[in-house]
C-alpha cells in the first residue's frame, strides 16, 4: 500500500473520539478470504457506533491481489475504546464496479495499546454494480402492510451512522446497524404496490431502488370504476376484469369492457394514488367492428401477455386484439364465425 493509501485511512480515523493516554496505539488489520477478483478495499472505521466525519478514500490492491492484504491503522492520540473496522472489496479499481464480499470485526476495549484485528469476508451478490456508497442489495421481508409500523432490515454496503431510510419519499424511524444493515419502520398508507426504498447519508450521498419492496393491503376494497364517461348513455355489452397491463407495475387493477352501440372497446386501469385510498384511473378506446358483444381473454400469440377476443355480433366475426401490456390493444383481421355472435371464448383446441 502507498502512502497516500496509508494516510487516508489514519485521516479517517483522527476524527473519532478521545481520551487521556499516553501515545498513539496501533491496529494492524489483516482482510481476510479475499476473492481472486478484488481489486480494491473500502474500509470504514466506527468508534461507538459513530464514524469518522469524512469517508476514508478507497485504496487499490497489488495485482494479482492475494487472499489476505494487511495494514496499519494509526489511531488518535490517548485513544481509548471500542474500534469497529467494515471492509468492502470491489471488482473494480477505486471501489467501483461490482461489490464483491464484506467483513466486519470488532475490538472491544482498546486501553491505549498496539493490538491485531482479523477481518474475514463473505460474498455477496451485487447485481447494480455501480460502486456507488450507500448501495442498496436487499430488503428483508419484501412485503409490507400499508398500515406500516413492520420492521424492514435493508442490506447493502456503505450505511453510515445517521443515515436515513425512505418509503416512497416518506422518511422512517431508521436504526444504523453497520455499514450493512439498517433496520426501518414502515411509515402507514404511503404507498401500495412496487415502492421506491432510498437510503441517505448524512453526506447527502444516497441510493435507491424501486424493486426491492412491495406495500400490499390486508383486506379488499370495491368502489367505482369509470369505465363509461361521466354522463354516457352508452351500455356496456360485456366486461372482463384480467392482468391486462402487466408492464405497468404500479397498476392495481384492469378491465376490458365493449360498447355495442359505439363499436369500441375501453380498457380501463388504476394506478393509487396519494392518499391511499384514492384512485387514480387510465382508459384506453379502440375502435372494433360492428357491434361488439361478447368478450373473453387469453394469450393468442405466445408472448405471455394476455390478449383480447371479442365478438363482433353486428356483421358475425369474431376480433383478437393483441396486447402490449402497457394499454395499447392492437386488432387483428376479424374472423367470420357465424350469424350475430354474442359470445366468445378460447382455448387449446389441439394441444399444440
Amino acid at each position: 500500500m502507498s502512502k497516500a493509501s496509508r494516510w487516508d485511512l489514519v485521516a479517517g480515523l483522527l476524527a473519532l473520539a478521545v481520551t487521556s493516554c499516553s501515545r498513539s496505539p496501533t491496529i494492524l488489520v489483516s482482510v481476510e478470504d479475499l476473492p481472486m477478483e478484488a481489486a480494491s478495499l473500502h474500509v470504514l472505521p466506527l468508534h461507538a457506533g459513530l464514524g469518522p466525519r469524512s469517508e476514508v478514500a478507497p485504496y487499490d490492491l497489488p495485482q494479482p491481489a492475494s487472499a489476505r492484504s494487511t495494514f496499519l491503522l494509526r489511531l488518535p492520540d490517548s485513544f481509548v475504546g471500542d474500534v469497529t473496522v467494515e471492509v468492502g472489496v470491489y471488482k473494480g479499481a477505486g471501489a467501483t464496479s461490482c461489490l464483491l464480499a464484506t467483513g466486519s470485526a470488532k475490538l472491544a476495549d482498546l486501553q491505549g495499546q498496539d493490538s491485531t484485528l482479523r477481518v474475514p469476508v463473505v460474498p455477496v451478490t451485487d447485481t447494480v454494480c455501480s460502486g456507488t456508497r450507500p448501495l442498496l442489495l436487499d430488503a428483508a421481508p419484501r412485503l409490507g402492510l400499508i398500515d406500516g409500523k413492520e420492521t424492514i432490515r435493508l442490506t447493502g454496503w456503505g450505511f453510515a451512522p445517521g443515515a436515513v431510510v425512505q418509503f416512497a419519499g416518506t422518511a422512517a424511524q431508521t436504526t444504523f446497524v453497520s455499514s450493512t444493515q439498517l433496520d426501518a419502520i414502515t411509515p402507514s398508507r404511503v404507498a401500495i404496490g412496487p415502492t421506491e426504498l432510498k437510503v441517505q447519508n448524512k453526506t447527502g450521498a444516497f441510493h435507491s431502488r424501486s424493486d426491492l419492496f412491495r406495500f400490499y393491503a390486508s383486506r379488499i376494497d370495491f368502489g367505482p370504476l369509470p369505465v363509461n364517461p361521466a354522463g354516457s348513455t352508452n351500455e356496456v355489452s360485456d366486461l372482463v376484469i384480467s392482468s391486462l397491463v402487466p408492464k405497468i407495475p404500479t397498476a392495481a387493477a384492469s378491465l376490458v369492457a365493449s360498447f355495442r352501440n359505439d363499436d369500441n372497446l375501453r380498457l380501463v386501469w388504476t394506478i393509487p394514488a396519494q392518499p391511499i385510498p384514492m384512485i387514480d384511473s387510465r382508459t384506453s378506446t379502440f375502435t372494433v367492428g360492428s357491434a361488439p358483444s361478447g368478450l373473453t381473454v387469453g394469450d393468442m400469440n405466445g408472448d405471455g401477455i394476455t390478449d383480447v377476443v371479442v365478438a363482433l355480433s353486428g356483421i358475425g366475426k369474431a376480433q383478437i386484439l393483441l396486447n402490449d401490456g402497457a394499454g395499447t390493444l392492437t386488432p387483428e383481421p376479424a374472423l367470420t364465425v357465424g350469424t350475430q355472435p354474442e359470445a366468445v371464448a378460447v382455448g387449446d383446441m389441439n394441444r399444440v
